[in-house]
């Protein structure tokens, strides 16, 4: 399989070709549902020296990069799929991952959504537009009741933001998880399948790395301490540290997946209420 560089970061090295979208990474960083761990140290990662537009091969032989050969042996996927919360009552688990996202975001909370999010009680008219463009679509989000129109906000964030996984996407992804980590409820099920056909919307409103992620988010599937981080809710065991795991990825991003998951569950409550 040949596939194209389409962008090289510290920790990260984006491939692509018509069919798949696939995260080479060193390893010292977390699985993804799109990442292939190569035996590479952090420093010797960055020194691999591969560029945008490089040509970069996968076989049985292993993955080829310029002279260089990694083992696929480091390839294995974990099953990245969240945990189906059962082991607490429903609202005793919303409180509780709602309380730790809470301290979460006081304490680490950074971006433009978040600086939206922190926005919402005042008056205030942010002059960044993709501030005023988050403020606008958190307020509609906490002033409707109706699940209809929560879908049709949720979709105006997609592609909201800059860089290769816009904050609105991150978003959308962790209001997947949380919805996920709840999907025994007949409620929450009937939610989210209701979203999940908006599928194809997604796939035309965003860059093609979001794309990817959210195809997988619909899916189940997210980062390992996602995972993590709702075992040990159901487990009823501390969520912090998870949390603070998920809030390192990337600039904002892990900010924003947060946000996502608070927002998951306020979704929850407008379906109960509904």
């Amino acid at each position: 399989m040949s596939l194209t560089v389409h962008s090289v970061f510290d920790n990260t090295i984006n491939l692509y070709n018509d069919l798949h979208f696939v995260a080479l990474s060193h390893d010292n960083s977390s699985l993804t549902p799109i990442s292939i761990k190569l035996a590479a140290s952090p420093k010797y990662f960055k020194s691999l020296g591969l560029k945008q537009g490089d040509e970069v091969r996968i076989n049985h032989q292993g993955i080829h990069l310029k002279d260089q050969v990694f083992s696929l042996k480091e390839a294995q996927h974990k099953n990245l799929k969240v945990t189906n919360v059962t082991g607490l009552d429903l609202h005793e688990a919303f409180k509780r991952l709602n309380e730790a996202i809470d301290i979460y975001l006081k304490n680490k909370g950074k971006g433009l959504l978040h600086l939206a999010l922190k926005l919402l009680e005042r008056e205030t008219v942010p002059k960044n537009m993709h501030i005023k463009a988050f403020k606008n679509g958190l307020e509609k989000l906490y002033e409707t009741r109706e699940p209809r129109e929560v879908i049709d906000i949720i979709k105006s964030f997609s592609g909201l933001g800059e860089g290769l996984t816009p904050s609105g996407d991150d978003m959308i992804t962790g209001v997947f998880a949380t919805l996920y980590a709840f999907r025994s409820d007949p409620f929450v099920q009937a939610f989210l399948m209701d979203l999940k056909s908006e599928m194809e919307f997604f796939e035309h409103s965003t860059t093609d790395v979001s794309k990817t992620y959210l195809e997988y988010a619909f899916k189940g599937h997210f980062n390992e301490h996602v995972k993590a981080l709702f075992t040990a809710l159901d487990k009823d065991e501390p969520l912090l540290p998870n949390l603070n795991k998920i809030g390192e990825l990337g600039h904002s991003s892990g900010t924003d997946f947060i946000i996502g998951l608070k927002i998951g569950l306020h979704i929850g409550g407008i379906i109960y209420d509904s």
